[in-house]
């Protein structure tokens, strides 16, 4: 069972996303499938995902900031905080900043 969280998108035209509750000590991808968490990256971990990971959110219960990659632009995401909005993701992995 997953406790369920809102997050709003801060855009023009925003929408209300839910996402599932993400465990403390790891970076989580919500998935475009809508499977909840098929990918956990547990803290300190970086991962590539070569054909691009679509997603509809980020959650980031770590420590660390991490560097999300996404397909026009990269951004940091710092710890306790979560995005909500679709992209591709290439990669994920701890930074103090990102270059796209």
């Amino acid at each position: 069972m997953f406790t369920t969280l809102t997050a709003t998108q801060a855009a023009a035209g925003a929408q209300t996303v839910s996402i599932p509750y993400c465990p403390s000590g790891y970076l989580c991808p919500l998935t475009a499938s809508g499977s909840p968490w098929t990918v956990l990256v547990e803290e300190g971990d970086r991962w590539s995902f070569p054909s691009g990971l679509e997603v509809v959110g980020v959650s980031n219960q770590t420590q660390l900031n991490y560097c999300v990659g996404a397909s026009l632009l990269s951004y940091r995401l710092a710890p306790g905080r979560e995005v909500s909005h679709s992209h591709t993701a290439p990669s994920v992995g701890p930074s103090g900043f990102c270059v796209s």
